[in-house]
């Protein structure tokens, strides 16, 4: 759940949006049925199903974005 400024910038960027029910469970659910690799929810969790844990956990979630700014070498502030 976000704002529609999200949602323009996904679909100016190519990017493929779903939606489903509120919660962690069924986000997961769908992300699983059409193989997406991230998802969130209304609360602000990020999923991310290329990984061992399909948690939306904020540590993680700032873990995974540390790594991700690692291999890229790029400022966070780039995009």
């Amino acid at each position: 759940m976000s704002n529609m400024g999200l949602e323009i910038a996904l679909r100016n960027s190519g990017v493929r949006m779903l939606r489903a029910n509120v919660g962690d469970k069924y986000v997961l659910e769908e992300m699983l049925k059409t193989g997406a690799t991230l998802g969130g929810d209304n609360r602000g969790h990020v999923i991310f199903r290329d990984g061992e844990s399909t948690t939306g956990d904020g540590l993680l979630t700032a873990l995974r974005v540390m790594e991700i700014h690692g291999r890229v070498r790029e400022s966070l502030s780039q995009n």
